[in-house]
């Protein structure tokens, strides 16, 4: 509804990617990165959960760095708004990403 909407598009790469469906979630991960590229996204629409699924398709896309500071945007928002059993899933991805890294 919304094609500008670029957490829609994160979360629905991640489906596809779940799915197996590597090459429309490569899709849709390319379309968000050329929205947020050309200023169309509003980041107020963002919140903790937009940023954590852009997180998951810089890891599945092996943008490790990038994916570990993404999530750890995810987590201080959720901290902020107090959402604690999404701050204990972002913290149980960060601690994997981490051990990825190394």
């Amino acid at each position: 509804m919304s094609p500008n909407y670029v957490s829609a598009r994160y979360h629905r790469g991640i489906i596809y990617y779940n799915r197996g469906d590597t090459s429309e979630a490569i899709a849709d991960f390319d379309r968000a990165r050329t929205i947020q590229d050309l200023n169309l996204e509003k980041l107020i629409d963002r919140d903790e959960t937009g940023f954590y699924a852009e997180g998951l398709a810089l890891y599945y896309t092996g943008r490790l760095a990038a994916a570990i500071s993404m999530l750890e945007i995810a987590l201080s928002i959720a901290q902020h708004l107090g959402n604690s059993s999404f701050q204990a899933h972002i913290l149980q991805r960060l601690q994997q990403f981490k051990i990825d890294r190394k």
